[in-house]
Formats: C-alpha cells, sequence, structure tokens
C-alpha cells in the first residue's frame, strides 16, 4: 500500500491518500488550507519531496522559481 509510509506523518486517512497521490503525480508542489493535519506539520515537511504550502505560499514559491525578478517586471516596477 502506498499511503502506509505517509501515514506515519499524517494522521487522517484522507489527507494522507491525497497526498500520497501528489507524491505519485510528482507534483511539483503540493498547495493545502488544511492547517490541522499538514500546514506546519515539521515530520511531514522533513520527509516530503514536494513543498507544502498555502496558495499564497504556492504563488510566491512559482514566482521566485519560474520568473526571475518575481514578477516585477510583468508589473511594471
Amino acid at each position: 500500500d502506498k499511503v502506509a509510509p505517509w501515514l506515519a506523518h499524517i494522521l487522517y486517512a484522507p489527507d494522507a491518500a491525497v497526498f500520497t497521490a501528489a507524491v505519485i503525480a510528482q507534483a511539483d508542489y503540493f498547495v493545502t488550507l488544511d492547517r490541522q493535519h499538514l500546514l506546519g506539520n515539521s515530520a511531514l515537511e522533513a520527509a516530503s519531496p514536494l513543498p507544502i504550502g498555502t496558495p499564497g505560499d504556492a504563488l510566491a514559491w512559482l514566482r521566485g522559481t519560474f520568473i526571475p525578478d518575481g514578477g516585477a517586471n510583468l508589473l511594471g516596477r
């Protein structure tokens, strides 16, 4: 079972299943608003092969990763 290893870090099985699917799909980033089980889970963050964050965190990551100047040029700055 591919979910089992993540159940050590994510106590809520449905969240572990969704996270496992993201890992299997080789997602670049895992976006969530789940502060109860996922965000701030230091054990999960340490074991995770992908960054985990809020939608705002993901946008900041995208800007930093794919837009060299963080998007300042796009905004006329």
